[in-house]
């Protein structure tokens, strides 16, 4: 049996007037969070707790990767340093003397059932002893604490198994900084609420991740065990582990609590358990232990004690606000789940027939432009511009019209894009609302990088959303509302692109062999001609010729020339015409209204009028030719080029 030092045990913090203070049931500061359903996303959807858990604390185990690979990247392109000194005898761990290559990102949760020698042993270990002892003696005052009703500390003493979940990073940055200030991101982890340390983080900011973990403990009790490099402004350190319980403010005994209950060595105040100390708990709790000279121990553990979430509702939340981070090989992100029988469930987006379009427009948007192969006509990319015209990102959107694209009259499904940035989670699955929701169409915006952060200042905490209206920001916000506008009026393309032409109105159908009877009857019966052949063109167009070529940012132009010149049958020898071309978008098969600019390069005599027309002369058997470029146009558009020409006044012969 192990032996726990004596004087272990959780220190509750006292309500002191002097100091400022918050409830430690921070969840409430979480209530009413976001939980969009849209569309069919809501079959099947997994709870909020399981969804907060996916999106909090893999952001934050994210960001935390991402800044190793940033640090390692610095190292590698750095001079090598000076070999370093021997480590001293007896040491356990003296730093990272350095990084020769980085796996790939995990995080695994493993969720776990102790029964007994393996529940006492941690019961025993995390004094949840304590725990139990005071809510018995917070009596009746217990619903007040944002508990449950019946929870793991009831029945410690009893055979019932004891569930924990363990969440375990492979390759990040951990959780550094001297416990000094606001420095600490351990402290601003588990213990803040909003404070920033001036460092930039991809996806969030320290503080509002701690809701997934939180949420994800049915008693509120957590432990953090953090591994990180050696650091300057925390010599001697590169281990630490903290204890925190998030129970609501409450009195007992005559003295009022914040709720806030940190595990410690008994010494006050509170300080987390750092190096060996540290290790040595980890290995109490069975938690892996970490050392500073591997890459692949770098990061962070956490312990939940009871969860609430069970491993499939989890998997659900991971696939559908992580797959594009999943399905991207580049990003090295991999997400592991154990059941409390051994058993992995490895996320598989693209599998899922849910997400399996989002998947494929996600491709598509993120293919680069070299190995682009033309576009499908139930599969588009679009680039979206911000301000001044700069790239804000890629839109890709994908149609089923045999399919999902016509869903049933009783059907609430709508036309959905996946909002993402720089961190590759979901931010959001963008409604497309229209009086008409059908045909439905799906698709993804891939911000480009050069946007991440002003995108980023307009989420709400839960970077859930990118919001156009608010105070200050007016910049940012700005562009938000136009990429979104934006992406709007491309979904409303693609769906008119995708409706059936309207059925004619039975009385214009037209009946050929009826007609041909009618006019036969009407003409005299002798079947001779209905009606005069059409006259011979004056003017006569030939030679139209156009090449595409590349005008960068996914678009293309065209370049081109047509000849005019007066028609064999023309009687005259010399006549004044007018010109034009012009270039429309094709509209469900047809030339419709919306037009591309074509600048022409008339030949000599001919003056350009305001309307786009040029006036001049032609010489009979002297054609003249007309060179013309439009501007560029998105690549996936379909245009057809039109030549037009009129003789203006009379004729010289």
């Amino acid at each position: 049996m192990k032996n726990t030092p004596p004087l272990r045990r959780w220190v509750w913090e006292e309500v002191d007037p002097n100091r400022a203070g918050a409830s430690g049931d921070y969840s409430k500061l979480f209530r009413n969070h976001r939980d969009p359903k849209p569309g069919f996303l809501a079959v099947g959807a997994p709870s909020i707790p399981a969804r907060v858990m996916a999106r909090e604390v893999i952001q934050n185990s994210w960001d935390a990767a991402i800044e190793l690979r940033d640090e390692f990247r610095k190292q590698r392109n750095a001079p090598p340093p000076p070999p370093p000194p021997p480590p001293p005898p007896n040491s356990v761990d003296d730093g990272f003397p350095g990084i020769a290559g980085l796996p790939d990102f995990q995080i695994a949760f493993d969720f776990r059932s102790l029964v007994g020698g393996r529940k006492a042993d941690l019961v025993r270990a995390l004094r949840l002893d304590e725990h139990a002892e005071r809510l018995s003696r917070v009596g009746a005052a217990r619903n007040s604490l944002g508990l449950g009703a019946e929870l793991c500390l009831d029945q410690l003493e009893e055979s019932k198994p004891l569930s924990i979940l363990v969440i375990e990073e492979t390759a990040a940055s951990g959780m550094h900084g001297p416990w000094k200030g606001s420095r600490s991101k351990l402290y601003r982890a588990l213990s803040s609420l909003g404070i920033r340390s001036g460092e930039t983080e991809t996806g969030g900011s320290y503080g509002f991740g701690k809701a997934g973990l939180i949420g994800g403990s049915a008693p509120r009790i957590v432990v953090a065990y953090s591994c990180f490099r050696k650091r300057s402004d925390d010599p001697g350190v590169t281990r630490r582990l903290l204890g925190i319980t998030y129970w609501d403010s409450h009195r007992l005994d005559g003295v009022d609590y914040l709720g806030i209950a940190r595990w410690n060595d008994g010494a006050e105040p509170a300080r987390p358990f750092e190096n060996e100390a540290a290790d040595a708990i980890a290995t109490e709790l069975g938690l892996r232990r970490r050392t500073a000279r591997e890459p692949e121990d770098l990061g962070s553990t956490f312990l939940l004690v009871e969860p609430t979430v069970e491993p499939e509702d989890l998997e659900t939340a991971v696939c559908r606000n992580w797959w594009p981070a999943l399905e991207d090989p580049s990003l090295r992100f991999q997400v592991e789940i154990r059941r409390p029988d051994g058993t992995a469930i490895i996320p598989r987006p693209s599998q899922d027939p849910v997400l399996r379009s989002f998947v494929r427009a996600y491709r598509k948007a993120t293919e680069p432009l070299s190995r682009q192969t033309g576009q499908s006509p139930n599969l588009q990319r679009k680039p979206i511009y911000g301000r001044d015209s700069q790239l804000a990102g890629e839109l890709a959107l994908v149609s089923d019209p045999n399919g999902w694209s016509f869903p049933g009259e009783e059907s609430e499904d709508e036309s959905l894009v996946a909002l993402m940035r720089g961190p590759r989670m979901v931010v959001e699955y963008l409604r497309q609302s229209f009086r008409d929701p059908r045909p439905v169409v799906r698709g993804v915006f891939v911000a480009d990088p050069r946007v991440n952060a002003a995108l980023r200042v307009t989420e709400p905490y839960g970077h859930d959303a990118w919001e156009p209206e608010g105070e200050g920001r007016e910049a940012e916000r700005a562009l938000a509302k136009k990429i979104k506008a934006s992406i709007k009026a491309h979904v409303q393309k693609r769906r008119k692109a995708l409706r059936p032409p309207p059925s004619p109105p039975p009385e214009t159908v037209p009946l050929p062999e009826f007609d041909r009877i009618m006019r036969q009857i009407l003409g005299g019966g002798g079947g001779g001609k209905i009606q005069s052949p059409p006259a011979p063109r004056p003017v006569s167009i030939e030679g139209l010729r156009f090449d595409p070529e590349s005008a960068g940012g996914g678009r293309i132009q065209q370049r081109g020339s047509v000849r005019f010149g007066l028609s064999d049958r023309f009687p005259g020898v010399e006549a004044e015409i007018e010109v034009r071309i012009r270039f429309l978008l094709v509209e469900d098969g047809a030339a419709g209204s919306e037009s591309v600019a074509v600048h022409s390069t008339p030949p000599d005599g001919f003056t350009p009028r305001e309307d786009g027309w040029f006036v001049g002369s032609l010489a009979r058997g002297e054609p003249l030719r007309f060179e013309f470029r439009t501007e560029p146009y998105e690549a996936d558009w379909t245009g057809r080029f039109f030549a037009e020409a009129n003789l203006r006044g009379g004729t010289r012969r």
